[in-house]
């Protein structure tokens, strides 16, 4: 019986019918292949690789040796689960501990979905600020 973390990511990764509907896989670029140790990896870099020393934590280095094992993009180590840990930490020589205490996936899940940005002044004041606004000046 799966522990409903397990159910979680799994529903999570590849929705309820067990096709892959995620919408980090769907952002991905065509290409990849789900590789038994590492989760989903390139044969060939994606045209648009992401710069994956963006994630603290992930040197020079470590980007090279992922990049060497067919990880490009953020999307990928967002969707890195124990298994995936475990192998990436073994591969790169580093702890487990610190994939997990550096946050790896979730800086990735972030850096793969951004949040837009856009100053207050660009979104249009509400009615009752306008009328609050308005009266005030009228009392002034």
């Amino acid at each position: 019986m799966l522990r409903w973390s397990a159910w979680i990511a799994l529903r999570e990764l590849y929705g309820m019918d067990g096709t892959m509907e995620s919408p980090i896989i769907a952002k991905l670029p065509r290409g990849h292949r789900m590789d038994r140790q590492f989760g989903i990896v390139y044969d060939v870099a994606p045209s648009q690789a992401d710069d994956l020393t963006l994630i603290d934590g992930i040197r020079t280095r470590e980007a090279v040796l992922l990049n060497q094992r067919g990880i490009y993009l953020f999307g990928q180590i967002a969707l890195w689960r124990h298994r995936e840990i475990v192998e990436i930490g073994g591969e790169l020589q580093i702890p487990v501990s610190r994939i997990v205490d550096e946050g790896w996936m979730e800086q990735a899940r972030s850096l793969s979905h951004p949040v837009p940005t856009g100053s207050a002044y660009d979104l249009p004041a509400s009615a009752f600020r306008t009328i609050s606004l308005l009266v005030c000046a009228l009392l002034v």
